[in-house]
């Protein structure tokens, strides 16, 4: 980009794919709820924006709008769920997410900076199983935490997260 003279007015996106489990948590293959199936590698580069990293969420759907905003073109009216994370280019320590949603297999996974949440309900609405993960005390996710009666709360708000999300689908 710099010997074509093209680095001030381009925009770079590099995203990667989880790749395989080869037995973590049990799992061969590619497509869980884990912490390890649903994080990618995410790199923008932008002409005038800051350099490093973060650990501000973002999503995939957040990818259309930022690209918007970075390019000066107008967001397609009520098409996206996205929200563009141009604060979080600009400003390193800037969020525009609390939490993240993630739906694969008929479970749907909440994630935020500290747990991560996966339930599995039937049509009727009846749970079938969740799991609760502490990433501060447990980043691995080997302590499923649901039962443990200390997170009531947290996943009572996670569960009405979900709730909000799967009404608007």
């Amino acid at each position: 980009l710099d010997s074509l003279g093209l680095s001030d007015n381009t925009v770079v996106v590099l995203l990667g794919d989880h790749g395989w489990h080869l037995g973590e948590h049990g799992f061969l293959g590619k497509h869980n709820l884990m912490d390890e199936a649903t994080h990618v590698p995410l790199i923008v580069r932008a002409p005038g924006m800051r350099k490093g990293s973060t650990w501000s969420m973002v999503e995939f759907v957040d990818l259309y709008p930022t690209l918007c905003e970075l390019c000066g073109l107008p967001e397609p009216d009520g098409q996206l769920d996205g929200k563009s994370f141009v604060p979080v280019l600009e400003d390193l320590s800037a969020k525009t997410k609390e939490e993240v949603y993630i739906q694969w297999g008929g479970g749907d996974n909440v994630v935020d900076r500290r747990f991560s949440y996966a339930e599995w309900r039937r049509g009727d609405g009846s749970m079938v199983s969740r799991m609760l993960f502490d990433h501060q005390d447990d980043p691995q996710e080997n302590r499923n935490v649901s039962e443990s009666g200390q997170f009531g709360k947290e996943m009572d708000a996670f569960a009405r997260f979900i709730g909000r999300i799967k009404k608007k689908l």
